[in-house]
Order: C-alpha cells, then sequence, then structure tokens
C-alpha cells in the first residue's frame, strides 16, 4: 500500500514538473518577440503566468486524475483571454500577484475534505464553505486597503457584462481586435466545458457545481466594485478557473469514455460546427464591408470558424473510436493535445500580441 502511495506521489509530481517546464517554455515563447521592449512590470508577467498555471494544474487534481487534462485546466487559465487581458494593467503589479495566487488560495478548500472524518458531514461541509469564502474575503480587503490609500490597480467600470462581452465566449480573437475582451476558453474549449459540465453531473459533483455558481454570482453581482472598489475583471477570475477545471473533466471523457457517452461527444461535435458554421458566415458579411475596412474582422472570423471546425472534426473522430469500442488512449491523447494545444497557442499569441506589444 505504502509503496503504491509513494509510486503515485512520484507519478503526480513528475506530471506537475512536466507541466511547470511547457508552461516555462510557453511563456518564454510568448515574451521572447517583446521582451525588450517591456518595462519591468512587463517582465513580470511569465513568472504570474506560470504560477498561476502550476496552481490551477494543482487545484484540479482534486477532481480530475488525468494529466492531460490538468495540465490543459492550468494552461486555459493562465494562457486564456481573461488573464492576459489583465496583464494589460500590469502597471500595477497587484493585479499580476492576484492572477498567480487566486487558484492556490482555493486551494485549501478544494483538499478541505482531508481535514476532517467522511463521518462528520456537517463539520466538513462547514469547513469547506469557509475555505471557500476566504479567497474572496482576502480580495475585498486588499482592494479595500488599497482604497483607502487611493491606490486604483484598475478601473472599475471595466468587466461588466454586455451583449458584446458575451460575445467575446464564442468569439475571442474579434472581440481583442475590438479592444474589447471577456473571460473564455478559447474555442475549442468551449466543447471540452460542454462535456465537464455533463461529467459533475453525472458523478453529482456538488462541492465543484455549487462553487461554479457561487463564484459566477458573486462576479455578476453589480454593487461590488461600489462596495470595495474590485473592479468586476477580478472577480471573474473565480469562475474562470472552475470553468478551466470543467475544460479538464472534459478532457477526461474524451480519454476514458466508452459507448454510454458517445452521445454527449457527438453533440458537442455538433455544437462546435455550428459555431464554425456561424463563424463563416458571419465572416462573409465583413468581406463585403465599405472600401474593405471589415477585412481585419473578416479574416478573423474565418480562422475562429476553422478552429470551431478543427475541433468538430477531433470530436468526430473521437465519437467514432467511441462507437467501435476502441480505447486507443494514445490515439484520443494526440487528438486532443493537437487540437486544444493549436488553440491554446494561436489565441494566447494573438492576444499577447495586440494586447501587450
Amino acid at each position: 500500500m505504502g509503496q503504491s502511495d509513494s509510486q503515485q506521489g512520484g507519478r503526480h509530481t513528475a506530471g506537475m514538473a512536466l507541466s511547470l517546464s511547457v508552461y516555462i517554455l510557453f511563456s518564454m515563447y510568448l515574451s521572447w518577440p517583446h521582451w525588450s521592449g517591456w518595462t519591468w512590470s512587463q517582465r513580470i508577467l511569465p513568472v504570474s503566468w506560470c504560477v498561476g498555471a502550476c496552481g490551477t494544474f494543482l487545484l484540479s487534481r482534486r477532481w480530475i486524475r488525468s494529466l492531460v487534462g490538468a495540465f490543459f485546466s492550468g494552461a486555459m487559465y493562465s494562457f486564456g483571454p481573461l488573464a492576459l487581458y489583465i496583464a494589460r494593467f500590469h502597471e500595477a503589479r497587484v493585479n499580476l500577484v492576484i492572477v498567480a495566487l487566486i487558484p492556490w488560495l482555493l486551494c485549501p478548500w478544494a483538499y478541505s475534505h482531508l481535514l476532517v472524518s467522511r463521518r462528520r458531514t456537517w463539520l466538513k461541509q462547514g469547513i469547506g464553505c469557509g475555505l471557500f469564502v476566504l479567497p474572496f474575503v482576502f480580495v475585498a480587503a486588499l482592494f479595500r486597503i488599497l482604497g483607502q490609500y487611493h491606490l486604483y490597480v484598475m478601473p472599475l467600470n471595466v468587466g461588466g457584462i454586455s451583449r458584446q462581452e458575451w460575445f467575446g465566449l464564442m468569439a475571442p480573437l474579434v472581440m481583442v481586435r475590438h479592444g474589447n475582451l471577456f473571460w473564455g476558453v478559447c474555442h475549442i474549449g468551449l466543447g471540452a466545458v460542454f462535456l465537464g459540465g455533463v461529467r459533475l453531473v453525472r458523478t453529482r459533483c456538488w462541492s465543484l457545481i455549487l462553487g461554479c455558481l457561487a463564484a459566477s454570482a458573486v462576479a455578476v453581482w453589480q454593487p461590488w466594485p461600489v462596495i470595495f472598489g474590485v473592479s468586476p475583471l477580478i472577480w471573474w477570475l473565480f469562475p474562470q478557473i472552475l470553468v478551466c477545471i470543467c475544460v479538464g473533466l472534459g478532457i477526461v471523457l474524451l480519454l476514458g469514455g466508452g459507448r454510454s457517452d458517445r452521445s454527449w461527444v457527438l453533440g458537442s461535435s455538433v455544437g462546435l460546427t455550428a459555431l464554425g458554421v456561424m463563424m463563416l458566415l458571419q465572416s462573409s458579411r465583413y468581406f463585403d464591408f465599405f472600401l474593405w475596412f471589415g477585412f481585419p474582422y473578416a479574416r478573423l472570423f474565418v480562422v475562429t470558424g476553422k478552429l470551431y471546425l478543427l475541433g468538430a472534426v477531433g470530436f468526430g473522430l473521437i465519437y467514432v473510436l467511441m462507437k467501435c469500442d476502441r480505447h486507443l488512449l494514445w490515439v484520443r491523447a494526440s487528438l486532443v493535445c493537437a487540437m486544444l494545444g493549436c488553440d491554446v497557442c494561436l489565441c494566447a499569441s494573438f492576444i499577447v500580441d495586440r494586447v501587450l506589444a
């Protein structure tokens, strides 16, 4: 028993070390073209990205055994649209610290079940709720103290919900070209979020479900900026982390799902296809715009549509493997890594070039 636990701990450590290595390499890839022109506050960004990604990786391991799923949970958080967009406010280093620390602050809540025996259900739930609230209290108190000294680290009118921001969930590249951006998980990640939600409901993982709902409620509630002086963008980091964990859960279903899961994968593939076709049709409107002023947007809609179709093809191939009752883990893992890796790399590169150049 002790030997198996030590082997499992060794695999976990090796997986986290490998993930950290990839995070560091990708951070260097994103920052290297702009390094010479960056200020000292911007040069902290790669450290913030790596620390935040590792924190999300460790947090997601509470519910995700797959190293691939946990790796992409961390990547979707630190190299996703919201964290990269917050980096534009790099002059206030507190923003970068908060982006990096929030996943680590949520880890005590995620692993609170280790503190209390399973028989003491009410005590365990009480401790879990208290540890879940603590990161919110920390952020509110920190911004309240900074406000007392007139140190406003981020505009309070940034991050409000509008129709455009919700559209950013489906087309983040177009939104960043427009100069506005909201939270999201790139493109193909939406299909994985759907599968992760299915897995949450089927396994009755109430702690994560209630955590997502509570974090979203806090982010949506309008009086927060007035009361504590906290920008809504900071509050949206909490549901962003939990949605990224749903991406990892969706990857677990893609890698280990069987015949009983194929209908959900097919539905996700159909949804990605519909989004891809919708984006390609939207691009035709901008190609016809007066004097080609809409050409940059049209090209981004085309890229967005192609990424959705790429995800639809990948999900469709995994559906075929499920229908044929073929596990072939290495084939599934290769498809998932190719799809999501291409999506994250392209989106993160475009956002960094546009926002931080």
